[in-house]
């Protein structure tokens, strides 16, 4: 397969990485791996585990070049900072890569949602993160402080909140029957997985992964379900509203969406678009174009990244 031409978007988090590889007469590679290690620094994860990813598939299609990668990767809030030229030398040793765009996973749900116009994205996997974007100002980046600090709304704190009603009820208070019989069935002896949980690194994906539950729950009418979805519908809403205020997008914005949380369709949808007309009847959703793997990819083509601000950088060879 010719290496002419070839551009690679990435779509990095916590819960999972995925990639897509495009050549210029339309043709299309994607696939998956795990999510990225727990407390690895940026351009380790760029570099090292994602770049390996990378080149165990090139090499396995036989495509020993990479033209430009545009990736999006998670908390990456306080901005890209400098990666993207110490992150090309790698990769232009390694596959020939000629330009290297890094952006914080809010840019590239936002790109894979709307594209490239002004609008509001909310991005609901693991965490949380809302994008609002206008020509002719800053952009606007709220939530996206992680687990400990932040993220209400996201999958993490959905299944945060559905074990905690799960644990409610084996003490005896008021909680959820449904959800410790759910939390057993995923996770074996409740008293045993706190501990478990406090030692594993993959302690936020395996809590994150208890929303599916919740969805079930929630579909089987369980009102402790029922509430948290609602609840986080409410988080959500109210980090879309202050995105837009921020952004000065205040007549009619575009808002879209994107994430695995979004799987849950109307039990997060339809709270989400009543949460968003209570606190301002402007505030309609628009479904998104695409999701952030394609985001990913606009990323590597998009004709002036320098309006993402802070949250991308980008180096091109000389």
């Amino acid at each position: 397969m010719s290496s002419q031409g070839c551009v690679l978007g990435i779509d990095a988090g916590q819960s999972g990485c995925r990639f897509a590889l495009s050549w210029p007469d339309g043709s299309r590679e994607t696939w998956t791996s795990a999510g990225l290690p727990s407390e690895v620094p940026p351009l380790a994860a760029i570099s090292g585990f994602l770049l390996d990813a990378v080149r165990n598939r090139a090499e396995a299609l036989g495509v020993d070049r990479i033209d430009s990668v545009g990736a999006g990767l998670t908390g990456l809030h306080a901005g890209v900072r400098d990666l993207a030229p110490l992150a090309l030398t790698t990769w232009s040793e390694r596959l020939g890569t000629r330009e290297v765009r890094l952006a914080d996973d809010a840019v590239t749900s936002f790109l894979g949602a709307l594209g490239d116009r002004a609008g509001v994205v909310v991005a609901a996997g693991t965490g949380v993160t809302v994008l609002a974007c206008r020509d002719g100002s800053a952009p606007a980046r709220v939530n996206g402080w992680g687990p400990t600090l932040g993220d209400e709304g996201g999958g993490y704190w959905v299944g945060q909140q559905g074990l905690r009603s799960a644990y409610r009820f084996v003490d005896g208070r008021p909680g959820s029957g449904l959800l410790a019989e759910l939390a057993r069935e995923t996770f074996g002896d409740l008293k045993q997985l706190p501990a478990a949980l406090a030692k594993s690194p993959r302690r936020v994906a395996d809590v994150a992964s208890f929303a599916r539950q919740m969805a079930h729950a929630a579909e089987g009418g369980d009102p402790h379900a029922l509430r948290i979805w609602r609840r986080a519908a409410e988080h959500l809403a109210e980090a879309t509203a202050a995105a837009a205020h921020a952004a000065g997008l205040d007549q009619d914005p575009a808002i879209s969406y994107t994430g695995a949380l979004f799987g849950a369709g109307s039990l997060l949808l339809d709270p989400l678009e009543a949460a968003l007309r209570d606190l301002d009847p402007q505030l309609r959703l628009t479904p998104p174009q695409a999701d952030a793997l394609t985001g990913a990819a606009r990323l590597a083509s998009v004709q002036d990244p320098s309006k993402f601000g802070i949250f991308v950088d980008v180096a091109t060879t000389t």
